[in-house]
């Protein structure tokens, strides 16, 4: 289908064809006359002449040539994008000698003025009243802006896109930052290569169905395990048969699924057990925040990082000194309290692992297929992506290794310790809650960036596949 209301600008494109052996032609556009030109000048040249009419320099670019009897090389004249539509130059070739003695204009691709530079916002917008798209009240999502340009009314469940795309589309809209969310407009093209023109029921939106389901379990859900240390988990799931329709093997993956599941959230739940700090396992695993190896593990940074009062009482409490003149247990308090800040900025920062699949659970038509076969089971698979991925995440921030090794930071418990413990000496730093939970927030973030940009790359790539179905 053609496109009715653009938003990319498309450059025309125009041939200039000269059969001549000898002489000179000129090139009128727009009022204005180029000087003589060589029938056999180069490309540049014949630029240079071109930008003596033209409203600014290189708005037309001239390649190929030279002319020589019988049309030799055309000379391919493009020009700028932003010009859209233009007028095609005529020529005088009363000056050519030889050949056919002639310069023939020919467009082959016409030029589009783009109609609007949409900024894709979240969520659904009401139909703007404003004339002018672009100006006054106008907001719209990726899906309304699909339907804008195929020149349907406004909708965010546009007729020419396929309902499974939209939904993708949808959950990415609203999931993936402003900044990101601007990248999805590389997909408001027609298909293959865009979502317009996507509509095509029966075997094409199962096969989609499948494409997004092989991700979600074998791509998506490894990603997040990956990274909470969980890699046999991972590698189970990645190992399980491509999904493709006919070659799903139903148990096997629904026990894939749901090892992975306990796992996560055993891992998940311990790590962020309620246990006292001077009584964590000290059996030499690095990934505990106090006691054990991992204290002295971090000690070297601990110095160069944290001002002596706070690293003195550190120390103390690790060593289960951490008792004030009065006996309360100041170690302990400082503990409760930097975890409780820690596990709410790690939920949310983890809150970005299962939105995406939150929100596609949510959609009609799903755009995961029915494992199983049947036709409900399909919420199934996203419901527990979402579980699983989240947990995951939130068990990933409490990876010691992993934060100190390749991030070079504190594990989220940790920051929030030692945060706190700066801001009970320092009060100008504020509240030590609140403090702690920035510091576990950037921590946090830091632990799952990478994983964001992985699913990032590889759900885009994924929307690129559906599209060519």
């Amino acid at each position: 289908m053609a496109i009715t209301n653009p938003i990319v600008s498309t450059a025309e494109i125009q041939t200039v064809t000269v059969d001549a052996t000898g002489g000179t032609f000129t090139v009128t556009w727009n009022g204005g006359t180029t000087g003589t030109i060589a029938f056999n000048a180069s490309g540049a040249t014949f630029s240079a002449a071109m930008d003596t009419i033209t409203d600014r320099a290189a708005d037309c670019v001239v390649t190929g040539g030279p002319g020589a009897a019988g049309g030799g090389t055309p000379y391919t004249l493009t020009w700028a994008a932003y010009k859209g539509n233009v007028p095609a130059p005529t020529t005088d070739a009363t000056s050519l000698t030889g050949g056919a003695g002639t310069a023939v204009v020919a467009t082959t691709t016409p030029g589009v003025s783009a109609l609007a530079d949409p900024y894709l916002s979240v969520g659904a917008h009401t139909e703007p009243t404003h004339p002018i798209p672009d100006q006054g009240d106008w907001q719209w999502c990726m899906m309304e802006v699909a339907a804008w340009m195929a020149g349907e009314a406004w909708s965010d469940d546009p007729t020419n896109v396929s309902p499974v795309i939209a939904q993708l589309c949808k959950a990415l809209n609203d999931t993936f930052t402003d900044t990101e969310r601007q990248d999805l407009k590389t997909y408001l093209a027609v298909a293959p290569t865009g979502v317009i023109d996507t509509v095509s029921p029966g075997a094409k939106e199962t096969t989609r169905k499948y494409l997004s389901t092989n991700w979600l379990i074998r791509t998506y859900l490894p990603s997040w395990l990956d990274v909470a240390g969980l890699t046999d988990e991972a590698d189970v799931l990645q190992a399980l048969p491509a999904i493709a329709s006919g070659t799903i093997d139903a148990e096997e993956t629904e026990a894939a699924l749901s090892m992975a599941g306990t796992v996560a959230r055993a891992v998940s739940d311990y790590n962020w057990s309620d246990q006292d700090w001077v009584t964590l396992p000290g059996d030499g695993r690095v990934d505990y925040p106090i006691a054990g190896d991992y204290f002295f593990k971090l000690w070297p940074d601990l110095v160069a990082d944290t001002d002596h009062a706070t690293l003195e009482l550190a120390q103390r409490c690790s060593r289960g000194a951490g008792y004030d003149s009065t006996g309360a247990d100041a170690g302990q308090a400082a503990w409760d309290g930097a975890r409780k800040a820690a596990r709410a900025a790690a939920w949310d920062l983890s809150g970005v692992a299962h939105s995406l699949m939150w929100d596609s659970t949510r959609a009609t038509p799903l755009p995961w297929t029915a494992v199983t076969g049947g036709v409900t089971d399909g919420d199934t698979v996203g419901l527990a992506a979402w579980t699983v991925a989240r947990d995951a995440a939130f068990a990933a921030c409490t990876q010691g290794a992993l934060a100190r090794d390749t991030h070079d930071i504190y594990e989220v418990r940790f920051a929030a310790w030692l945060a706190w413990l700066e801001a009970e000496a320092d009060p100008s730093l504020g509240s030590p809650y609140a403090y702690a939970y920035d510091a576990a927030a950037t921590a946090a973030g830091t632990i799952l960036a990478p994983v964001f940009t992985t699913v990032k790359t590889s759900v885009l790539a994924l929307l690129a596949a559906m599209c060519a179905v």
